[in-house]
């Protein structure tokens, strides 16, 4: 029952995000502003607008990918707190359903960070390449995106203000499922959902690193 819930939940979220982003992100607009901004390509005309069509095609199903992302996030991260609780000896009668759910609920934070990031992006004079690399109340805003190396772009979009707020969900909301101090919540979120991410950011800095 519960679980069901969560899944509605995060169909809700993909659903919204898709529908904000249809309507005010202009894609293409957003590709011949970075061309622009590039100069002279060497890039065929029919090259060109074929990426487009395919970029078109595959946006189609990004509502499906959407729901997919949210819910292996969810998994991930309930495995990251069940390592905690199960090492700190609270995960006896825990299912890993409910914390699946703890994590459903603390994504809430992050997707109206997305939806600021593409109104923000909207309203602006934006490139494909600074959408990519946009993040509101983040630590990439601080520096320039045309000199910044790739690399970093990554961890630097990931230390933000609503990634601060999603971890004091995740201890909120745990706390309250396993019915735990607050204080020992916050170890438990501190010590696993934070290895993980480390381990993570890692993890991508050095694919990022090897496909340059």
């Amino acid at each position: 029952m519960f679980f069901m819930k969560s899944l509605l939940i995060i169909v809700f979220y993909a659903v919204v995000i898709y529908a904000v982003n249809f309507y005010l992100i202009d894609l293409e607009s957003l590709i011949f502003r970075q061309i622009l901004e590039q100069g002279d390509l060497d890039i065929p005309e029919h090259v060109l607008l074929e990426g487009l069509d395919q970029l078109k095609y595959w946006s189609k199903f990004s509502l499906l990918f959407s729901v997919l992302i949210f819910v292996v996030k969810a998994f991930l991260v309930a495995a990251l707190l069940y390592s905690g609780l199960f090492f700190a000896n609270y995960h006896h009668n825990q299912p890993l359903s409910r914390l699946f759910n703890v994590a459903v609920y603390a994504e809430s934070i992050l997707v109206i960070a997305v939806l600021i990031k593409i109104m923000v992006i909207s309203s602006g004079d934006f490139s494909y390449d600074a959408f990519m690399k946009y993040y509101p109340l983040s630590a990439i805003s601080f520096f320039d995106y045309s000199t910044l190396h790739q690399i970093f772009v990554y961890p630097l979009q990931l230390v933000n203000a609503f990634e601060l707020a999603y971890i004091v969900l995740l201890i909120y909301f745990l706390k309250e499922e396993v019915e735990i101090p607050f204080l020992r919540s916050s170890r438990i979120v501190v010590t696993s959902y934070g290895m993980g991410m480390f381990c993570w950011v890692i993890l991508v800095m050095f694919f990022t690193l090897n496909m340059m």
